[in-house]
């Protein structure tokens, strides 16, 4: 069982996701990615999946729902201690839409690239005037899987 983030609260946005989703991406032919159930005790907490390009692994997701920065610090943690095991990835990138999340990937130890906001068309007004944030990773779009089948680094 993985705890999925969900739109229970009025105030976050979050892109659907699940394990057919991901078993979907594992399947790329462009990438390898590996998916990690993170659990506290045996009982499951949260999840990262990593993404791996040349010269580079993503953290492509991650999910915790606690709102504490030092919970999704540790999250971030694992990841980058997963993702040292590629001798081929020379660099871990990734992108939080959400801000404890943005605030834990600078504690540890990330550079802040840049920041984009994002547009969401949304005619019917299907979602809550209350949104606050939208939970948008690298696995909502193209960013997760593209390159160029050669090192192209950030930093």
């Amino acid at each position: 069982h993985t705890v999925w983030p969900s739109s229970e609260s009025s105030t976050m946005a979050v892109f659907h996701r699940d394990a057919g989703g991901f078993a979907y991406l594992s399947r790329c032919p462009v990438i390898r990615s590996a998916f990690y159930q993170v659990r506290n005790k045996g009982i499951p907490v949260g999840y990262f999946l990593l993404v791996y390009v040349p010269g580079q692994a993503r953290i492509a997701d991650a999910w915790i729902p606690d709102r504490d920065p030092q919970s999704w610090q540790k999250l971030f943690t694992l990841a980058e201690q997963e993702a040292r095991k590629d001798p081929a990835a020379a660099e871990l990138t990734s992108i939080a839409g959400l801000a404890p999340a943005r605030e834990a990937l600078l504690a540890c130890g990330f550079q802040s690239m840049k920041e984009e906001q994002l547009m969401v068309y949304d005619p019917n007004r299907l979602l809550p005037s209350s949104l606050a944030e939208t939970n948008f990773q690298l696995v909502d779009n193209d960013a997760c899987y593209l390159h160029e089948n050669r090192p192209a680094y950030q930093t």
